[in-house]
């Protein structure tokens, strides 16, 4: 069986390719859900204010059970 994770390039060095793939994390984008992972590279990183990572029982107590792989929390100067 081969998995293909082109939807996630940036996050596989973070996450791993199982994890990627199988259970993909929610990620959210000054509270907005974010569907498609390419849209990340049109975030400029000079407005990035922090990254915060959610994993395991704390996703899911904040985020219900879809963010059982985790979560990933984007807070951009522009949205705060």
């Amino acid at each position: 069986m081969r998995i293909s994770c082109r939807k996630w390039p940036a996050l596989l060095p973070l996450l791993g390719l199982c994890a990627a793939c199988l259970h993909p994390q929610r990620v959210f984008v000054d509270g907005a859900d974010v569907v498609d992972f390419r849209s990340l590279t049109q975030i400029p990183a000079s407005t990035i204010l922090s990254i915060e990572i959610l994993s395991g029982i704390e996703g899911t107590t904040y985020y219900g059970s879809n963010a059982v792989s985790g979560v990933i929390l984007i807070r951009t100067k522009n949205g705060s």
